[in-house]
Formats: structure tokens, sequence, C-alpha cells
């Protein structure tokens, strides 16, 4: 027979009491202490919708539907299952759901809380014989008996809607928490928590030994899942296992998924994920979530403003105006920003019964219609107005089209500075002397004058609109010419040496009335041929507007001992002599280069020599005197 010190009984008894408390937390977690309303501040609107976001706080809020608001869009996460030393607990899941509501209910929120922790996440140090599942039905996992005490992690707390009531059988959304993990990674392995889901939670796994990880939540709390909205506790750790490790906790849901067990070797498993619920349209997924759950709320701005109505006419006609032609009215309804939408828009013409309490009288808009298409004169009255989606009614509005015929005509008169040939050499001005017999022109749209200022052919044009919205135009041509033509020289390289050819091109040219005159030549020949030095050229043009213009152009003839050789060669065809000739130049040119100026004066004498020996035998008296003159210069 055992005997129990009284220690020993005391322990025993404390161990019990704790066991019982960890095993009532998640149900007691499902009954809020108290309500917290949603702040104002946890709402952002920008205009056309609003969102409200309701963070985890461990108790059940409130959100009060505002007026005129009929359906929101609640997207809810679960909450996160423990982590157990380095292995991950269960993502929550994700439900989304928009859902039809009364203004001015009360709508219950509930925000899962994460399971307890056995460790930090990459933690290695036991110390808890149990830890708490979630707020809101995440269950606790199971009591370690090793030393230390290594349990599994607490399962995460469902988050949820509630609409009519606070309890459980008010909840209308659903995303399930994600299961508590296990295993303390013993040896590598990963008894992780399963996620929270969709109609069914994700299972738990378990490392080493396959099967014992807790099942996933379903649709009605049977085959191994937990309670409704709770997950079941983890399994307590078995006296004869190796390592006496507690299962995770199962996490929280419509149905909560089944906490970890754990075998009689070394495994324990994961808690299974709580499912998620919703309505008919429902989107679920699956373990998305990590640490708290979170509840966003978005619902369309109330539409409390009546759209606005926009007659506009063809031809630019104005109303209250006169006109001679059919004017076809278009009519464009819109509504305000964010607003529900323009449903119809009414009008009537020439019927006062049409009113927005009577639309009997009305006509529905669907296209354009045309007042006057079969002519007549007199005044039109059309009423108008539009109505939106959410059935706000604007005020009737009215506008007149009234029909008369009558052209303005026009006597233009011109001046202007003339030059010649019937071109104007400034600028042109016309004035029209308007006038209309019947409704009187309108002083406002009939300008007096036109004129031209730019070079050419213009043709000046007029229009006048009298009162009855005819208009009348009018067209002169006028030839403007105040640009003298130019005179270009062409094809001037600046500087030609004695041996090189002169071509230089002149151009006399005027864009607008043309060129009636011009002492434009062109300047060829070789360069020796026009002398040393600088030489200046120009002419002058007349065009037929009477308009003067001129041109120059200015180039340079030099010899340097190049060219003087180059030109040699052109007159002295022998090549022997050619040779001989340029020799005494290169000669000279490297005498001067080292600055021995008696050799290079030798050189050129000798040069100089020989070509007035060569004339008649190769060379011209006139060439012979220039390549001298030129070797002078040298």
């Amino acid at each position: 027979m055992k005997h129990h010190t009284a220690v020993g009984r005391r322990v025993w008894q404390i161990e019990v009491l704790v066991g019982l408390l960890l095993a009532l937390a998640p149900m007691l977690s499902m009954v809020p202490a108290g309500v917290a309303r949603a702040a104002i501040d946890n709402c952002i609107d920008n205009g056309t919708t609003v969102t409200c976001t309701f963070d985890y706080t461990g108790d059940t809020q409130t959100w009060d539907v505002p007026a005129e608001v009929t359906q929101a869009t609640f997207d809810v996460y679960g909450a996160s299952g423990g982590v157990a030393g380095a292995v991950s607990g269960g993502s929550g899941g994700r439900a989304t759901a928009t859902i039809t509501l009364s203004p001015g209910a009360e709508i219950t929120i509930v925000v899962g809380g994460e399971g307890e922790s056995a460790a930090n996440p990459g933690g290695d140090v036991c110390g808890k014989a149990s830890t708490a599942g979630g707020f809101s039905g995440g269950g606790n996992s199971g009591i370690s008996t090793s030393t230390p005490p290594c349990p599994g992690g607490g399962g995460g707390g469902a988050s949820d809607i509630r609409i009519g009531g606070t309890d459980l059988a008010h909840r209308v959304l659903v995303a399930g928490g994600g299961g508590g993990a296990a295993n303390w990674n013993v040896y590598g392995g990963q008894s992780t928590g399963g996620a929270g889901g969709g109609l069914i939670g994700g299972p738990g796994l378990s490392a080493l030994e396959s099967g014992f990880g807790g099942q996933g939540g379903n649709q009605d709390c049977s085959a191994g899942s937990g309670q409704a909205g709770v997950g079941s506790a983890g399994a307590d750790a078995n006296a004869n296992s190796f390592y006496k490790l507690s299962g995770g906790g199962g996490g929280g849901g419509w149905c909560g998924g089944q906490g970890g067990r754990v075998s009689s070797y070394k495994s324990a498993g994961g808690g299974g994920g709580g499912s998620g619920y919703g309505p008919a349209g429902v989107v679920f997924e699956t373990g998305v979530q990590t640490g708290d759950g979170q509840v966003i709320v978005t619902y369309t701005t109330p539409d409390t403003t009546p759209p606005t109505t926009t007659a506009t006419f063809s031809n630019g006609y104005v109303s209250g105006a006169w006109t001679n032609q059919p004017v076809t009215v278009t009519l464009s309804g819109v509504d305000n920003t964010g607003g529900s939408g323009v449903a119809k828009t009414y009008y009537a013409i020439n019927n006062p019964a049409c009113d927005k309490t009577h639309v009997a009288g009305c006509t529905i808009y669907s296209a354009p219609f045309t007042v006057g298409a079969s002519g007549g004169d007199g005044t039109t009255t059309i009423i108008f107005f539009s109505v939106d989606v959410a059935g706000n009614v604007e005020t009737p509005q009215t506008t007149v089209v009234s029909l008369d015929f009558t052209a303005p005509v026009a006597n233009p008169t011109t001046s202007g500075p003339l030059g010649q040939n019937g071109w104007h050499i400034g600028d042109v001005t016309v004035t029209w002397h308007w006038s209309d017999e019947s409704s009187g022109i309108d002083a406002t749209q009939c300008p007096a004058t036109g004129g031209a200022s730019q070079d050419g052919a213009t043709t000046i044009t007029g229009s006048c609109h009298d009162k009855a919205g005819n208009v009348g135009s009018a067209s002169v041509t006028v030839g403007i010419d105040r640009t003298p033509p130019t005179v270009t020289y062409g094809g001037n390289a600046g500087v030609y040496g004695v041996d090189q050819q002169v071509t230089i091109t002149c151009l006399a040219a005027d864009a607008t009335s043309g060129v009636a005159t011009t002492t434009c030549q062109g300047i060829s020949g070789p360069a020796w041929s026009f002398g040393l030095g600088s030489h200046s050229y120009s002419a002058t043009a007349t065009d037929k507007a009477g308009n003067v213009g001129s041109g120059s152009t200015t180039f340079t003839v030099g010899v340097t001992y190049d060219s003087l050789r180059a030109l040699t060669r052109q007159f002295v065809t022998n090549p022997w002599m050619s040779s001989m000739l340029t020799y005494q130049l290169s000669g000279a040119e490297w005498a001067e280069q080292r600055h021995v100026t008696r050799l290079q004066s030798q050189y050129l004498d000798i040069y100089k020599t020989m070509v007035w020996s060569m004339r008649g035998h190769g060379l011209t008296t006139q060439q012979a005197q220039l390549l001298i003159a030129l070797a002078n210069t040298l």
C-alpha cells in the first residue's frame, strides 16, 4: 500500500485545481467580460466607402450600423495557435462575406486572441506545465509532466460576427483559429498545429509517430471535432511516454479543432484548426493569419444627394436665345461622387403637368430629341429632372428653345500700306460693315474688323451672329510681303591656296511674292587669277512687292610652299622639269624651317631663274611671271 505525506497530498490537490482551471479556460474565454464599442478613430472614410478595423482587445466589441446603411462587407481573420519551442502553431483562417443589415442595428464583433506559446519561436526553454488557449474558443494545451515541463501551445481563438444576439447561436460569419503546436522540435520533428480553415479546419501534425495530431473542426462538431465555438484541450502527457510531452490545444471556430493527442512512446500532436462558417457567397482562405485575429468592416457611404441633370444643345445653341435651325437636346444625368447612380431621367415638352410627384405626365429620356425638326417659329419649354437608384429626386429644371430665321451680310473694305503688283507691304485691316434686316446683329458676336499681319497670301474670314442665332460669313484674300528677298553666296571656302579653284554660287530668293530683278552672279576661276589677299563681292535683288535685299561674300587667296608646289605642277606638265622646280621650293622650305635665310634665298633664286628660263618651253610668260611673283612672297 502506497502512503502519501501531507506535502505530497497538497501538491496533488494544487495540480488537480490547476488542471481544472486550464480545462475550463476555453469556455470562460467565450463569455465576454463586457462590451467595447467601436472607437471613432478605428474607421477611415475615403468619401465613398468607410473601413472600420477591429483588433484584438480580449473582449467582445460592438459596431452600430449607421443610418441608411443596408449592407457591409466583413473580412474576418482567426488567430493563430501558440508556438511550442521552435514549432509553429497553425495560422488562423479568413472568411469574407457581404451581409445584409438593418440600419441602427447593433453588431457584435469578437476578435480571437493568439494561443499562449510554450516558448518564443526558436526558443528551447521548457517551463510551464500547460498553456492557455486564445480568447474566443482556443483550447488549452495538455499538461506536460516532463522535467522541466514541455507543453504544447494553446489553440488560437476564432473571430466572428454576431447579429441579433451575443451568444454563439447568433454567429453569422466565423473565421477559425489555428491549432497549438506540440513536440518541442524533438529530433527535428514538426508537430505543427492545424490551420484555421474554411468548412473544415486543418489537421494538426505529429512528429516521429504519425496520427496523433488533432482533427480540424467541421460543420456539425462531430467525429473528433471540438465543441461549438471551442477547440478541445490537448491531451496530457502519457505517464509511460519517453518525453512526457502534451498535445497542442485545438483552435476555436464554428466548431473547434480537436486537441493534439499523445503516444505512449515519444510523440505529441499539434491541435487541429477550427472551422469557418458563413452565409451564401462567403469566401474562405485557410491559414493566412499569424498572431491575434482581426475584423475589418467596409461599407458604402449612404447616398442622400439627388442627381444633377444638364441639358446640352446642338449647333452651340444657348437656352433662351433665338435660332433658325432645329435644335437637338441631349440630357445628361450625373449622380454625386460615391452616389448610387442615376436610375432614370424624365422630360416633357410644353407640358407643365410633368412634375417630380406626377411623372405620369413625363417621358422617360432614352436618347437625344430634336425641337423644330418640322419648322415653325415660336418658343418651346422643356422640363427635365433625374432620379437616382437610392430614390433621391432632383428638383425639375426648365429650358427654352426659340426659333427664327435670317442671316447677316457683309460689305468688306481693306486698308493698309500698298507695295507693287497688288501686294501689301504691311498689316492689312478689313472692315466688314455687317448688316441684318431681320432681328438685327448681335454686336457681341459680330467683330467690326479683321486683319492679317503674316507674310503670304491670307484669306481673312469673318462671321456674325444675329439675334436669331443665324450666322453670316464673309472672306477677303490679301497678299502681304514685307520681307526683302535674300541674296546668298554658297560654296565659299573662305581661304584659298593659289593652286585651288574658286567656285562660289549666288542665289537670289523670295519665298513670298518672288524675285523680280537681281544683280546676283556666281564667282569662279583659279584662285591665283584673283590675286593674293582679300576679295569681296556683293549683289542686290528686288521682289515683286518692291522690297530690296542684298548680300555679300569675302574670301582670301594666299600662297604657301605647298600651294606653290601644287601650282607649279599644274603649269609645268613635264614631270622632270616639274620635279626640278618643286625640289628647289622644298629646299627653300627646309632652309626656312632651320632659319638658314641665305640658303633659303639661294634655293628661291634658282627656282625663279629656272622658271624664267622656261618661257616658251612649257610656261607662258604670264605663268612665269606669276610663279616668280608668288615665290617672291615666300
